[in-house]
């Protein structure tokens, strides 16, 4: 079955990766002209190195990338970039292989940034204009002075000894930039280097002089509603006095899935990770025979349909148009029915039925594997439950659950 569902993921994540998503806008030529038509639109998380473009919805589509066009629009995403020359901070922002250095005076003296011909967003513009750029290793903030050249407000964490040292240069390339206006209230030593904290001074600067051209895009909603469905294989474990102290082991009917989930990225890490909640209805019983310990047949009933609520982290693998994904979580359970059921035969020759009452509530531990791509999710979960019984501590009755989910975006 993990075969089964490796190559259903692999599938579905190279056929929606393949599909279009093309957006009115244009590309801008370097005399300054636009041509109009529509860009194949990726929500990229990492800066595009290039794009598809048709001048219209039967047209061909054509490549372009950083050497071919000045830059490129997208109307209804609000996003402009445009093409720029630039030297870029290349060092490992990984801790294990950042660079090291004697002294922090090496390392000033020793940094050497990498020039880049690349597509930058424009945040916003106007006597200060200001620009993002992001690649796999880090996340870039460049500023543009009226008549100057493009330079990167740089933040660099260094290892100097045996300790992680933050240089960042850009609080004070921002105080000296925005001296023109000293009424902006910002306290350059607190601030971080996150796109809302730059755009803020790239903007009262800008409001300060009166020269606001362009109002950077709204930033991508961090929260999606989810719709979910599926179904899952459970496992149930029974052992206790009722079957002579033998562990027994049963496969469960196909449990289906339905319930609603919120998903949301962390502001601070580039979409990479997130966390969300869920509430999911699980309908399936267990019903099974097996011998006790002196081979005499025991009939196992439980029905264990239960509405659950989740809690859960996400770490993401990569940011793309298909994006793998890793989930732990924790979760509490509210089970429909409190009744164990099993039947087994004592001294004579007619089976005796007995029930045992359950907990009504559980708790659970997930794990998951998944893709994301553009409104879609797929994953495969794991849910262990704790135990169930009531009467006593030495009996075990719980269920595993492992599950194909499918869910959709309401919004993104």
């Amino acid at each position: 079955m993990k075969k089964h569902l490796f190559f259903v993921l692999f599938f579905a994540g190279t056929t929606l990766s393949a599909q279009k998503n093309f957006s009115t806008g244009g590309i801008i030529q370097w005399n300054g002209d636009t041509i109009p038509g529509q860009v194949d639109y990726r929500e990229w998380d990492v800066s595009p190195a290039k794009i598809q473009f048709r001048t219209s919805e039967n047209a061909d589509t054509r490549s372009f990338d950083a050497q071919g066009i000045a830059g490129f629009f997208v109307i209804a995403q609000n996003e402009i970039y445009r093409t720029a020359e630039v030297y870029l901070n290349d060092e490992p922002a990984d801790a294990r292989k950042m660079p090291s250095f004697p002294s922090v005076r090496e390392a000033l003296v020793g940094y050497k940034p990498v020039r880049h011909k690349v597509f930058l967003r424009v945040l916003t513009a106007g006597k200060l204009n200001l620009f993002e750029y992001t690649d796999p290793n880090r996340r870039h903030f460049l500023v543009q002075p009226a008549g100057d050249t493009i330079r990167e407000l740089v933040a660099r964490k260094v290892i100097v000894g045996s300790a992680a040292v933050p240089l960042d240069a850009y609080k004070n390339q921002l105080r000296l930039l925005t001296a023109a206006c000293p009424s902006l209230g910002i306290n350059f030593d607190r601030l971080l280097y996150f796109e809302k904290e730059m755009t803020r001074v790239a903007d009262k600067f800008n409001e300060c002089t009166n020269s606001t051209g362009y109002v950077h895009a709204k930033e991508k909603t961090t929260r999606s509603l989810l719709v979910m469905a599926g179904a899952g294989m459970p496992r149930g474990k029974f052992s206790g006095p009722f079957n002579s102290d033998k562990d027994v082991s049963a496969s469960g009917s196909i449990a289906p899935m339905i319930g609603l989930g919120l998903d949301f990225n962390f502001s601070r890490a580039r979409g990479r990770r997130g966390a969300g909640v869920e509430m999911y209805f699980t309908k399936f019983s267990i019903d099974d025979t097996s011998n006790d310990f002196f081979g005499k047949p025991i009939h196992y009933y439980s029905d264990l349909s239960y509405l659950r609520a989740l809690v859960f982290l996400r770490q993401d693998v990569f940011t793309g148009a298909v994006q793998p994904y890793l989930k732990a979580g924790l979760g509490a359970g509210y089970y429909f029915t409190s009744r164990f059921k099993y039947t087994k035969i004592l001294g004579g020759l007619e089976p005796v039925a007995f029930e045992r009452e359950t907990k009504k509530n559980d708790v659970c531990f997930m794990g998951g594997i998944g893709v994301r791509m553009r409104r879609f999710m797929l994953e495969t979960r794991f849910e262990w439950g704790s135990n169930l019984a009531e009467f006593d501590a030495s009996e075990v009755i719980k269920a595993n659950l492992i599950s194909l989910v499918a869910g959709y975006r309401l919004n993104r």
